[in-house]
């Protein structure tokens, strides 16, 4: 999360102090070189995504998710008071939990979670402290599951879903597998600020929570600094989408 929190670099990141993106490129003034660089731009966004994703696309990622044989028993961990800033790491803990690891989530933090204190990186690492202010962006997560699995041998890997439909998402959860989703602290709209970087933005009240089931209009919910939540599934598949559409899970295949 970032609301409330303090710092230099965090508030300069969210008011757009470093500001991504790149000079424009003359017209090349031909088609087939047009489309050459139509073709790059493409495959440059798909390798973007990092390597969670294939370039047939998201939907692709269902066959890694095989019905498992019992339903995920999901009990709540509080990130709150030690670490204002540790969502990520506690719903990932609460997912591995809900598998049967037993995982602390000051492990991941402390050991498994890619970080970086400088704010530079805030996709394929944790920017910040969790202990204070900071974000991570579904691919630092994947890195950290896969940290942990490979510590201790266990046959897991992280699987990135941002950009699959909430359907698809809902079918990942019904087949036993917990999926991380970023939503906001306060259930409203995300107010971004104008950083974004490989097709990721920051926004001031960003949080992530673990979806683990979804039944009859009602999306359920461990959220790390309330509890087990219910919501409205219209409402809720609103706010993730009206986020980014961020997700990811693991995956036992």
């Amino acid at each position: 999360e970032t609301r409330g929190k303090e710092g230099h670099r965090m508030s300069e990141l969210l008011n757009g102090g470093c500001r991504a993106g790149r000079p424009r490129r003359k017209h090349a003034g031909r088609k087939g070189c047009a489309l050459l660089m139509l073709l790059a731009m493409c495959l440059a966004a798909a390798c973007a995504w990092g390597s969670s994703f294939v370039f047939g696309g998201p939907s692709s990622r269902l066959e890694e998710f095989p019905r498992r044989s019992q339903e995920p028993i999901v009990a709540p961990l509080y990130q709150n008071p030690e670490y204002p800033s540790g969502c990520e790491a506690f719903s990932l803990a609460m997912c591995l939990r809900s598998m049967g690891y037993s995982v602390e989530p000051s492990a991941l933090i402390d050991t498994y979670m890619p970080t970086d204190p400088t704010w530079s990186d805030f996709v394929n690492h944790f920017a910040g402290d969790a202990r204070s202010s900071g974000s991570a962006m579904p691919p630092a997560v994947v890195v950290c599951a896969d940290a942990y699995a490979a510590a201790v041998d266990a046959p897991l890997h992280g699987v990135e879903l941002t950009g699959c439909s909430f359907d698809e998402v809902a079918t990942v959860v019904e087949r036993g597998y917990p999926v991380l989703t970023w939503i906001t602290t306060d259930f409203e709209s995300p107010r971004f600020s104008t950083t974004g970087a490989r097709g990721y933005r920051l926004y001031r009240n960003f949080h992530c929570v673990l979806l683990y089931r979804v039944q009859g209009g009602v999306t359920y919910v461990a959220d790390p600094l309330v509890g087990l939540v219910e919501y409205d599934t219209n409402s809720f598949q609103t706010l993730w989408e009206e986020c980014g559409s961020l997700a990811m899970t693991v995956s036992e295949s």
